[in-house]
């Protein structure tokens, strides 16, 4: 049902913080990125969402972006330029 997606989501997150084993980009540190790119007036291309929980496709291990990744890293900047 929806409901469990959700409760399954939050538990999710709720163990992504407390995971301080694998380094990731944490929710808190995403939002202050956010913050700084609306101060500065810059653009910030975030693909974490389009990023499955599984990621081993994205990812040669913990953070260095592979083939998929790289082309919705490629596909955010491309939209940021298009859009001047």
């Amino acid at each position: 049902t929806e409901a469990n997606r959700e409760q399954a989501q939050d538990l999710f997150a709720q163990a992504q913080e407390l995971d301080y084993i694998v380094p990731r980009i944490k929710p808190e540190y995403v939002e202050a990125l956010q913050e700084v790119a609306v101060e500065m007036g810059i653009s910030l291309v975030d693909v974490q969402d389009d990023i499955p929980v599984d990621d081993r496709d994205y990812f040669v291990d913990y953070c260095h972006p592979i083939e998929p990744a790289n082309l919705l890293i490629a596909e955010g900047i491309g939209e940021v330029i298009a859009s001047f």
